[in-house]
Parts: C-alpha cells; sequence; structure tokens
C-alpha cells in the first residue's frame, strides 16, 4: 500500500471510531432518558396512591364547608365579629385622599354665645321661625333642623 492510501485508510478508520463514539453517547443518553421517565413514571404512581389516601370524599367537604359557614354567621349575629370589622372600615376611611368640602351644604350650629346674645334657653318658637325665614330666602332644595336639650 501506498502513503496516500494509509493515510486514507488511517481517516476513514479514525471517523469510524468518531462515529462509533457518537453512537455509543447516544444510546447512553437515550438509555438515561428511558431511565428517567421510568423514575417519573413510579414517582407519578406514588403520588396517585398517596393522594387517594389523604383526599376527602365530596360530602365531607361540603360538610365542613357549612360548618364554616354557620360558624361565621352565628358569630357575626351575635356581634363578635364587629369590633374588628369596624376597626378594617376606620382604617380604610382614614387612607383614603382628602375630600373636598362640599359647598352646597351649611351647617349652621346655635352654641353658648348665640344663646348669650339672645339672652333665652331654650330658644323660642319665634326665634327660630325667624331663622328659618332668613335660611329660606336663600331657596335652599332641604332644610333639616335637630333640636337637642342639653
Amino acid at each position: 500500500m501506498s502513503a496516500s492510501q494509509e493515510l486514507a485508510t488511517r481517516q476513514a478508520e479514525q471517523q469510524l471510531n468518531l462515529s462509533q463514539i457518537a453512537s455509543k453517547k447516544v444510546e447512553v443518553a437515550l438509555k438515561a432518558a428511558r431511565e428517567a421517565n421510568n423514575l417519573l413514571a413510579q414517582v407519578k404512581q406514588t403520588i396517585r396512591i398517596k393522594n387517594k389516601k389523604f383526599r376527602l370524599h365530596k360530602n365531607w367537604l361540603a360538610v365542613i364547608v357549612l360548618l364554616i359557614t354557620t360558624f361565621n354567621y352565628l358569630i357575626s349575629l351575635t356581634g363578635g365579629l364587629q369590633s374588628g370589622e369596624l376597626l378594617i372600615f376606620d382604617r380604610f376611611i382614614q387612607m383614603r385622599p382628602p375630600q373636598p368640602v362640599e359647598q352646597r351644604i351649611v351647617i349652621i350650629a346655635i352654641d353658648e354665645q348665640d344663646i348669650q346674645y339672645l339672652q333665652e334657653y331654650p330658644l323660642s318658637n319665634w326665634t327660630l321661625a325667624k331663622a328659618i325665614e332668613q335660611l329660606q330666602s336663600d331657596r335652599p332644595m332641604v332644610c333639616k333642623i335637630s333640636l337637642s336639650a342639653c
């Protein structure tokens, strides 16, 4: 054999060895993938078996939901949740941004200085009627009067 033929033979043998090595690597990878799939199948089967042991029957789930709902309803009827609800509501009201003052609403208060100025207590019907007449001159849609004895 000539030198070029020997070189070509060696190169062919090297290529053959490289392809054999690559096919062995592929076989090893396929074997590892099969083993991993088998292991996953076993784990899935084990999990299914364990889940069946811990699974609640549908009737029990309905009973639990009914008991919790009844318990919550009875507590709310007795007012057991009211203080917590009011605290949470107060926090939400405090957290909201400040509201603009409504210009269409006017609150008229009669305090101690007014009583001393008028020099009468309780206020007479005539004094209240005069105050209402002055309010009516501005044509309000609603006028509410709240009188309380101190």
